[in-house]
């Protein structure tokens, strides 16, 4: 064996730890997060002198490429001896090019050296897009909220632009009526109190819509609620009638959860069902079962039913299958879905006409992030949702 391939030999090992020791601290770099050109100045940093006596970093801009970063060792004398010059690629886009040079006389780079500066610059480019994709995302989320507090404001203004009226001709029909009472006929005042009506239903519109539009975007934080207690608050807000059967499972659990959305769920599902139910003697019951990772809720009642073709109809806003001439908004049900799936929740109805109806809904038992404004949390999966 010739002592230059003996030496060859015994400096591979040595040249294989020094890669392995780069590309390590290269990913420790980028996990570590930071401004896209301070990475670059610390890759060209780490490449010298362990890869190259010189290390140069362009990016593509506007006007080309642009160097953004450099780094020799320090008073380094005599030209160029070999160099590699590698592009930093993106899905096919050239993003910039790594610049490897060496000066020192018997150091010329080899094939080998030029496929190990080909993966490094892949890794390079494949951190940098990472950088550029989680500072966009940042951007987008800064924006996203901006634009949820203006929506917000420009909710509040318009509801208050919008009712101000309405009230102004709910009043105005009640004047007319007080000062022309005696010559309003019985059905005169029919019409005046439609009108009044009317103008309330316009109203409780307003106000759904602000519900539904705030709906997954409560600030809160987990607590320990006892559902069943929070059911029968539920129950006494809503002020039932005497005659009307309300039967709350003795085995509800309690859970780490957000306590102000879920009682707006059982809110919403217990009126919709005291509707609902039958007019004489209403029946509703409210109950739940383990599931894997939460429950599954329902509230049942003992109504007319719904037809299997408005299962899905039902859940959509302004949408009932009651008659157009009563109080609701037909927006209950659709801030119900829209909270339950913003905790990964799934609900539905099982019905048949004649029979009643079950509305259904699926909550994880913990919670174990904070529910803020713009987002709600990942929580854990249901696996048995239907």
């Amino acid at each position: 064996m010739s002592p230059a391939l003996a030496e060859r030999r015994r400096a591979e090992p040595q040249r294989d730890r020094l890669r392995l020791s780069v590309l390590a601290e290269i990913g420790l770099l980028f996990t570590s997060g930071g401004d896209e050109v301070d990475i670059l100045r610390r890759v060209a940093e780490i490449a010298v002198p362990a890869l190259a006596d010189a290390c140069s970093v362009l990016r593509s801009g506007a006007t080309g490429l642009e160097p953004v970063a450099s780094q020799r060792i320090e008073n380094l004398t005599g030209t160029v001896c070999t160099q590699i010059s590698v592009p930093l690629l993106v899905r096919g886009d050239v993003i910039g090019i790594l610049v490897l040079q060496r000066s020192t006389p018997g150091r010329t780079y080899t094939h080998d050296d030029l496929v190990f500066a080909e993966e490094l610059a892949r890794r390079i480019a494949m951190h940098v897009d990472h950088a550029r994709l989680l500072s966009d995302q940042a951007q987008l989320i800064s924006e996203l909220e901006q634009s949820n507090r203006e929506l917000d404001r420009f909710a509040d203004v318009a509801s208050h632009d919008l009712k101000a009226p309405l009230r102004g001709i709910g009043h105005l029909a009640t004047w007319i009526e007080e000062d022309l009472s005696p010559f309003v006929s019985e059905g005169g005042r029919t019409h005046l109190q439609l009108l009044r009506d009317r103008v309330q239903r316009l109203e409780d519109m307003i106000d759904g819509i602000l519900r539904y539009s705030r709906a997954g975007r409560i600030v809160d934080d987990p607590v320990e609620v006892n559902v069943g207690e929070l059911t029968s608050e539920v129950v006494g807000l809503l002020a039932a009638s005497p005659e009307a059967s309300i039967v709350i499972d003795p085995a509800l659990p309690t859970l780490r959860t957000v306590r102000v959305p879920l009682q707006q769920v059982f809110l919403n599902l217990v009126g919709n069902a005291l509707a609902h139910a039958s007019c004489d003697h209403p029946s509703v019951h409210v109950g739940g079962t383990p599931i894997d990772g939460g429950w599954e809720f329902f509230v049942r009642d003992d109504g007319n039913g719904i037809p299997p073709a408005h299962h899905e109809q039902i859940w959509q806003m302004f949408k009932t299958v009651k008659s157009r001439e009563t109080a609701t908004t037909g927006i209950g049900l659709s801030i119900v879905r829209r909270i339950v799936e913003s905790v990964g929740g799934h609900a539905w109805v099982e019905s048949e006409v004649g029979a009643g109806a079950t509305f259904r809904f699926t909550w994880p038992a913990t919670l174990q992030r904070t529910w803020r404004r713009g987002g709600p949390p990942t929580p854990t999966t249901l696996s048995t949702m239907k």
